[in-house]
This record gives C-alpha cells, sequence and structure tokens, in this order.
C-alpha cells in the first residue's frame, strides 16, 4: 500500500499519519530476518537463536522496538480516520485500495486490516518464541 499511495498520490505527512514509523519498523525486522537467514545459511542445523533474540528484544533494539510500535498502536485510531478520510473523499484512492485489495497475498484485506496486523503483531511475539 505505502509504495503505491507514495508513487500516485501526494498525501505528504498524512501519509506517515496513516503509517506512523513504518520504516523504523520495516527496519528493525528486515534486519531481524536478515540475521536469521544468516544462521541458517552458516548450518543445515540451526541449534539455537537465543542470541539473535536476546539482542532483537533487549537493550537499545529493545528500546527502539518499543518507541516505534508505542507509537504506531497509540497513532492507530488517528491512522484509520485519515484513511477513511481519503476513501470517502478521493474516488481514485478507493480505487487504488480496491485494486490493491485484489492482490492474493491480501486477502481481501484493506488498509485498515493491515494497520491492525501490526500492531497485533506485538501479542504474537510470546506465542512464537516461547517454545523455541
Amino acid at each position: 500500500f505505502v509504495e503505491g499511495l507514495q508513487k500516485y498520490f501526494q498525501l505528504g505527512p498524512n501519509l506517515e499519519r496513516m503509517f506512523p514509523r513504518l520504516n523504523n519498523l520495516i527496519e528493525m525486522h528486515l534486519g531481524l530476518l536478515s540475521k536469521l537467514r544468516q544462521r541458517q545459511k552458516e548450518s543445515p542445523v540451526v541449534f539455537s537463536i537465543a542470541d539473535i533474540l536476546l539482542e532483537q528484544f533487549s537493550n537499545s533494539h529493545a528500546v527502539k522496538l518499543k518507541s516505534a510500535y508505542g507509537e504506531f498502536c497509540s497513532r492507530h485510531r488517528d491512522a484509520v480516520e485519515i484513511y477513511k478520510y481519503y476513501f470517502q473523499n478521493d474516488t481514485r484512492f478507493g480505487q487504488f485500495v480496491k485494486h490493491c485489495q485484489a492482490n492474493p497475498l491480501l486477502k481481501k484485506k484493506g488498509i485498515p486490516e493491515c494497520i491492525l496486523f501490526v500492531t497485533q503483531r506485538l501479542t504474537k511475539y510470546p506465542l512464537l518464541i516461547e517454545p523455541l
């Protein structure tokens, strides 16, 4: 959504309102994914990722995660409101969102649902990490 909105719409700061701190969140998660993939390349069997997880969820990384997720989650209502404003007042915006929803990866989900997925991600970490 964000790439298309940047390319085809001039939303300016309203794009940041709709997706607050998204670049920070993407950067942090791509960093984690990169470290996990690197560990996987080192050996066919990965015995532990504890050091990677410890680094990701403690010290300065933890502060950055809390800050980015805190802002993203706390601005959820504003994000949905700005989305609704554009959806109701800009027919091209509505067409763009409907076009994006046709992508099978989105399973017909729109921007509000995708914003909600990010906020729900926090609840998934303990469920993913605890069994490890």
